[in-house]
């Protein structure tokens, strides 16, 4: 079977696109609508794939055209660019960093109550 050229969703995806960045990850390049919440995010025109206006079915021949017409090399590696920005990696760690920010905002804040609560009870 020959590999993959291309991968696109004609219609809405919602905000997360994992399928999309699924696609870029195995180094395909999307054509997506701008319905699809990832696009301008993971998809820069004439390097990791197209994007048209949903429903403009003229705009997607010309999207599919545009693709098919990339230097596969450079697509890959603007491809894997892309990806190093938007790995489930990277994804995995800006989380945990989003755990431990709150986590020691959360410790801040029971110490700063603590201490008031002592001083209240000291006052009294």
């Amino acid at each position: 079977m020959p590999p993959l050229t291309c991968w696109f969703c004609v219609g809405w995806l919602g905000d997360l696109g994992l399928v999309v960045n699924e696609a870029m990850a195995c180094s395909v390049p999307a054509i997506v609508s701008d319905a699809v919440g990832c696009g301008p995010d993971l998809v820069v025109p004439g390097a990791t794939g197209a994007t048209f206006p949903l429903g403009d079915i003229a705009a997607l021949a010309g999207a599919i055209e545009s693709v098919l017409s990339l230097d596969p090399d450079l697509t890959r590696r603007h491809l894997a660019t892309k990806m190093a920005l938007y790995s489930p990696a990277r994804a995995a760690a800006g989380i945990v960093d989003a755990r431990l920010l709150l986590l020691a905002v959360v410790r801040y804040n029971d110490a700063v109550t603590r201490k008031r609560g002592s001083i209240r009870n000291s006052v009294q």
